[in-house]
């Protein structure tokens, strides 16, 4: 017969892959987080560059299309345009 496994050493073990699992959940939520803001940041600069000098009433037409307020709109615009 094969001798019990060590149950302090087994704890240990798993309380090690455990943690080793958190943290590569962690690594991948901050590259997640990360490649998000760097897509909006991309959009609104693209966003910003389209109703920067465009017709009066660009940024209400603008509001048709997306979900978003035209004050939301102009909030994200300067955040990340200007």
């Amino acid at each position: 017969m094969s001798p019990r496994p060590n149950r302090d050493e087994a704890r240990a073990n798993l309380q090690q892959n455990v943690a080793a699992a958190l943290a590569a959940r962690e690594a991948e939520l901050d590259r997640a987080e990360k490649i998000r803001n760097d897509a909006e940041e991309a959009f609104w600069k693209i966003l910003g560059g389209l109703l920067d000098g465009a017709h009066h009433g660009a940024r209400t037409d603008a509001e048709e299309v997306l979900p978003y307020k035209r004050d939301h709109i102009g909030k994200q615009i300067n955040r990340y345009y200007n």
